[in-house]
Order: structure tokens, then C-alpha cells, then sequence
């Protein structure tokens, strides 16, 4: 604790052995630790420890540490997904592990239950990029938004394009997205429906496509996003954001 800070600001784990709790390993220092109620974290069948932990300073992000060595000690947080507004605490975020690092995340924000897989934001699974493009891939299926090649002039329309194939030659796109949502900056401009009714079927394999003028100061930078809704098998129900940044020109 400090002589501001009413809450301890050091966040440890400790592991149970059965009959007693051992020695505390420390994780990192937070400036909001009561937010761990949001948090999550869970043990692989070999062993292998993680922790979610949502984070809220310049960019409200779930960070995860994991544990190759049953919780001795952990590797560098990293960003997992990035969390919208109305982020809710006490039993939200959920973690499923797996011996390789694989696995999923599960959490409720403003635009309802997210789902993310365990890949650093920025990475070859990730869900946010600077450039043109970024991926995701779920399951066989590779989804791509793509938004503004190079600056963007003043006044110009931004165009955001939903498309998804699939990650094997000559196999048929198997994911069903009925639903999409497209924002700038955290604000969605348009969303497009195709069903109503959420359900498994016929895959529609035409892309999502948006578009929204918009005035930036020059040289600022700014997010590209988009939600996509997919209906999954037995009637379970998921979503993807997928972000980008671009610049307004100079």
C-alpha cells in the first residue's frame, strides 16, 4: 500500500497443495487491483497456469500471464483482447487452457458475450493490427478486415470490408457471420444484419462492406473495427472483433 492508494497495488498468486497454500508469487503492480473480480484464472490438464486480468489505462485491454511450470513463475503479461465500455466485474471473464497455450477467453461487455482465443493482439491470430488488413482465424475458416491503404485525406470516405475464407485449399467457407458491426474509435457508424434470426445453415460467402466520412486532424491516428456475430453449431453463438489503425494524413 502506499500513503494514497487505499488498496494494496501488488497482485500475487498462491498455489493450493492440498493441505496449504505456498509461498506468493507476485504478478505485477496494478493500479486498480479490485478490478480482479473481473478476472479469471484457470490450470491446464499438465499443469500450466493462467491468469486473466482486465486492465484500464490508456487502452482497456484483458491481459493474460501464463505458467509453464505449475505456477512457480510466470512469463510477461501480455493483451489478449481488447475490452468495450460497461466492462462488467465480480464473476465475468473465463478461461479455458490447454498443454500446448491454446485456449479461449469468454467475457461480457457493452456489446454483449465476447469470445477471444489466447493469441497476443497483434499476432498471426490476433485482433488488432496497424496496416490494411488483419486476421482471425476460427476454427477452419480465416476471417480479414481490410480498411484504408495509406493516410487518409480530410473529408474522404473510409471503407471497411468484412470478407471470410477458408484456411484450406479447396474447402468451402463453413463459418455463418449474420451479423456485423463497424465503428471508428469505439463509435459503430453501421451495422449490417443478414438474419434476424440466428441460426446455423446456408453460408452466404459475399463480403461485409461499410462505409463513413469523417473528418481527423492531420497526422492523428485512429481504430477501424469490426464485430462479427457467428452463429456455430448445437445453437451456440459467438463474436470476433477485428481492429486496424489508420492515419489521417499530414
Amino acid at each position: 500500500n502506499s500513503s494514497t492508494e487505499p488498496y494494496a497495488s501488488q497482485v500475487n498468486v498462491r498455489k493450493y497443495t492440498g493441505s496449504a497454500f505456498g509461498p506468493p508469487v507476485t504478478l505485477f503492480e496494478a493500479a486498480k487491483p479490485e478490478l480482479y473480480l473481473g478476472g479469471d484464472i484457470a490450470q491446464s490438464p499438465g499443469g500450466h497456469v493462467a491468469v486473466a486480468w482486465p486492465n484500464f489505462s490508456s487502452t482497456a485491454v484483458m491481459r493474460l500471464l501464463v505458467s509453464t511450470n505449475g505456477g512457480a513463475s510466470f512469463g510477461t503479461p501480455t493483451a489478449i483482447a481488447t475490452l468495450g465500455g460497461a466492462y462488467a466485474i465480480q464473476a465475468n471473464a473465463q478461461i479455458a487452457l490447454n498443454d500446448d497455450g491454446g485456449g479461449w477467453l469468454v467475457f461480457n461487455d457493452e456489446h454483449g458475450l465476447e469470445l477471444a482465443d489466447l493469441t497476443p493482439l497483434g499476432g498471426s491470430g490476433g485482433s488488432t493490427k496497424s496496416g490494411s488488413s488483419t486476421t482471425n482465424t476460427v476454427g477452419s475458416d480465416v476471417v480479414t478486415l481490410a480498411g484504408p491503404k495509406g493516410c487518409v485525406k480530410p473529408g474522404a470516405t473510409i471503407t471497411g470490408r468484412l470478407s471470410v475464407r477458408s484456411a484450406k485449399k479447396k474447402h468451402k467457407v463453413v463459418l455463418k457471420i449474420y451479423e456485423v458491426k463497424f465503428g471508428v474509435d469505439g463509435h459503430v457508424f453501421k451495422t449490417l444484419v443478414r438474419e434476424k434470426v440466428r441460426k446455423t445453415g446456408k453460408v452466404d460467402p459475399h463480403p461485409y462492406v461499410a462505409t463513413v466520412k469523417g473528418t481527423y486532424a492531420a497526422g492523428s491516428s485512429h481504430t477501424l473495427s469490426a464485430q462479427a456475430f457467428i452463429s456455430e453449431r448445437h445453437g451456440k453463438h459467438a463474436s470476433r472483433t477485428l481492429k486496424v489503425k489508420f492515419s489521417a494524413c499530414s
